[in-house]
């Protein structure tokens, strides 16, 4: 299972609507620990997020939404930190495609 999760985040790195995103950042998980591993500022091409298990934003519109999904990537509207939520959307991901 891939093991990166994309979550779009404010100034602060607290998780933001994804058209009001001011980065994208990229988690990768080693072992049981969630680790950033690429960062860029707001990107609107998608192929940026290739090799993401998830994208997290406190919302996602539906036209972005649903080329994320064609691409096989799954979409969560959450709010709260990355770290927090990292390990509970890969869980959540992992028991939909068992």
């Amino acid at each position: 299972m891939l093991r990166a999760i994309a979550f779009c985040v404010d100034e602060l790195g607290r998780v933001a609507p994804f058209e009001a995103a001011a980065w994208v950042r990229i988690y990768e998980r080693y072992l049981d620990t969630w680790v950033l591993v690429r960062e860029l500022p707001h990107v609107r091409d998608l192929d940026f997020l290739a090799g993401c298990l998830a994208v997290v934003g406190e919302s996602v519109g539906s036209r972005v939404r649903s080329e994320l999904e064609r691409s096989g990537i799954g979409v969560w509207e959450l709010p709260g930190e990355p770290e927090d939520l990292a390990e509970v959307v890969w869980k959540e991901e992992e028991r939909l495609a068992a």
